[in-house]
């Protein structure tokens, strides 16, 4: 339908709210327009198939109030504070207003005085970067100083440390006196002693002899049949009392101050085998720090000393050897008289002690000695003779024999040499402490 016509016998509706008068009966198609609206030409469109007014429903049009919202209240105009002299303000441009504004402002900053220009603000790039760098290579000047003083403080601690002598015990030890019984020459005698004991852990006592000081002559003679550096015979002395072990070290002993026993024959009273030199000075230095005392191996000089005890003779049980009276290879003896060969280790003080009261001088084990192997005529001194240079390589003295060789190896002369790194079943040692 038309939205432009009105269908007969309704009335027309006027959106306006004035009145429109209604068509003429006899031309229902035409529009009457209000007198206060000019006429407009309107241009025809076909016309919409008319419905019979019984089908359609006709309601009044209503415009839906509009509800009203109400505005915010107006803002107040901001009270801006008065500018004064000297200030920044901290609120930007001022706004465009016919009110005067309040400017909030803060205090300048305090200017320190500088003799010179302010740093970092008036100074070119070129000399801030040259001041800043500067800066940097002086503090890192200084910290390496500091370091530097520190290092060698701690080094010259570490040095003062290591390199101390130790404070040594030298109160005078308790001394036992005590028989024993020693063969010269195929004669059973009967010598005294002094004797100390040192506790080295787990139950362990080692047991030293007082070797008083004296002279004598060092070195084998030509009828002993020694090797040619034990030669010529000289008269060294040994001016201090020494105490030297009564017996070798035992597997008991050693296992006592080092944990450990690398000995092939095993035994606590068998003497510890199987031991460098190396080894052998390890374990003074451990038992040194045990006892407060400082043990020590003991020098070519004072072993040779303590061996003879005063004899002459080639051995301390005077001029021949076999395996009876020291644990040697009996049947090679030094003499015309064959002994026994036990072919192994025996327990130290199985043979006689020679007339100082030392057991197992001869044979048993070899037994290192502190100084390098070396010449005798390289030794300048004969008051404490001691081979401290090293002359061709690192070789170090073994002296006394031991279980496996023959006796005239045996011999109080005899010299032999290893390695101090070298082990094997021969190789063991006694040691040695002074009152000084």
């Amino acid at each position: 339908m038309d939205p432009r016509t009105t269908p007969p016998g309704l009335d027309p509706i006027n959106l306006s709210g004035e009145s429109v008068p209604a068509p003429p009966a006899d031309n229902p198609g035409t529009v009457h327009l209000p007198p206060s609206e000019s006429p407009q030409v309107i241009e025809e469109e076909p016309a919409l198939p008319t419905e019979p007014a019984s089908e359609i429903i006709t309601r009044p049009i209503t415009t839906p109030p509009v509800p009203q919202v109400p505005f915010p209240p107006p803002s107040p105009e901001p009270v801006w504070p008065s500018p004064t002299p000297n200030s920044r303000s901290s609120l930007g441009p001022l706004p465009e207003s016919g009110v005067t504004p309040k400017i909030i402002t803060r205090p300048e900053p305090v200017k320190v005085k500088h003799h010179g220009p302010a740093r970092g603000e008036d100074e070119p790039d070129e000399t801030l970067k040259k001041r800043t760098t500067g800066r940097g290579l002086w503090y890192g000047m200084i910290a390496g100083g500091i370091v530097l003083v520190l290092l060698v403080v701690v080094v010259a601690i570490m040095i003062a440390r290591f390199s101390r002598e130790p404070v040594w015990d030298l109160s005078p030890l308790s001394e036992r006196e005590e028989a024993f019984d020693y063969v010269f020459e195929g004669q059973k005698l009967t010598g005294t002693r002094r004797v100390v004991a040192l506790d080295v852990g787990r139950g362990e006592k080692m047991e030293f002899v007082r070797i008083s000081k004296g002279t004598f002559l060092m070195g084998s003679p030509g009828v002993e049949n020694a090797k040619g550096d034990a030669k010529p015979q000289r008269r060294v002395e040994i001016s201090g009392d020494f105490y030297l072990g009564k017996y070798e070290v035992t597997q008991a002993e050693y296992k006592a101050v080092t944990g450990a026993d690398p000995s092939n024959f095993k035994g606590s009273r068998l003497a510890v085998e199987n031991v460098s030199w190396d080894d052998a000075t390890a374990f003074c230095s451990k038992m040194a720090g045990r006892v407060k005392r400082k043990i020590e191996l003991p020098t070519e000089a004072e072993w040779e000393y303590a061996c003879r005890a005063g004899t002459a003779t080639p051995f301390h049980c005077g001029s021949n050897l076999n395996g009876d009276l020291a644990n040697c290879e009996g049947s090679f003896p030094y003499g015309s008289v064959k002994g026994a060969y036990k072919q192994k280790i025996m327990e130290v003080g199985s043979y006689p002690a020679n007339p100082w009261g030392l057991h197992d001088m001869h044979g048993n084990v070899w037994e290192w000695c502190r100084d390098y192997y070396g010449p005798y005529d390289k030794i300048a001194s004969l008051k404490d003779p001691f081979q401290s240079a090293k002359q061709s390589d690192d070789r170090r003295v073994l002296r006394g024999g031991s279980w496996s060789i023959n006796a005239r190896d045996c011999s109080s002369g005899y010299r032999n040499w290893s390695m101090p790194d070298h082990r094997d079943f021969n190789p063991g040692f006694r040691v040695c402490f002074r009152m000084e």
